[in-house]
């Protein structure tokens, strides 16, 4: 991540871009609104808590959030250095996926490309690891499977459920125009996990607690 910020701090004194418009407040809030999703979707980082955790050598509250502390700060210059400097490069017609509005064929923007590619190689296996372990965690809760059963089976569940992952994903990527069309659609259902889940799972503890008191 650190060389997108590179490029767009490159492209910011190298392009000569005239008449860029430069807005200042969203024109409705319907334009703030659509910025919504966004959020919601970085607010799915909470799902690699676990294996993060796990992977942890000394696992301890203070060392996690020493971690999660250090992590946001240093996500926040980043995400923050690339959307000041390629909103000032580019203005009001900035993409969604600021790398498509350099030129493909500057080696320096290649090279980019390249290490966003790398990045997205390296991530991807934590996050597919959590969907695997929801959807196989779902699949014998449905058949209600025995420990036995689960255990068998678990390597054929494993080797199906991440294929048609990867699959399902290369296809979605492939037939897509633009990354943000996918973050507003995920963006969008991870709201579920902001909005409606927390207040479902608290009104579930709030029940149980009433049922155990009678």
């Amino acid at each position: 991540m650190l060389y997108p910020v590179f490029l767009t701090v490159y492209g910011y004194f190298k392009l000569d871009i005239k008449e860029i418009e430069i807005k200042h407040e969203p024109e409705s809030i319907s334009k703030l609104l659509v910025v919504v999703p966004v959020f919601c979707l970085a607010y799915q980082c909470q799902e690699v808590v676990v294996p993060v955790y796990a992977c942890m050598r000394n696992r301890s509250l203070r060392n996690f959030s020493k971690s999660c502390c250090l992590t946001m700060f240093f996500l926040f210059m980043i995400y923050s250095i690339i959307g000041c400097f390629g909103y000032l490069t580019f203005g009001a017609m900035v993409s969604p996926n600021v790398m498509k509005m350099y030129d493909a064929e500057d080696p320096v923007v290649m090279f980019g490309i390249g290490a966003l590619i790398l990045k997205m190689v390296v991530t991807y296996p934590v996050l597919a690891l959590c969907g695997r372990g929801a959807v196989d965690g779902l699949y014998s809760e449905v058949f209600r499977l025995s420990a036995a059963d689960f255990v068998k089976g678990e390597r054929r569940r494993r080797i199906v459920i991440v294929t048609l992952w990867f699959s399902s994903s290369l296809l979605i990527a492939l037939n897509t125009s633009s990354i943000g069309t996918v973050i507003h659609a995920l963006g969008s259902i991870s709201a579920a996990n902001i909005f409606i889940y927390p207040g479902e799972l608290l009104f579930k503890l709030n029940l149980s607690k009433i049922n155990k008191q009678t």
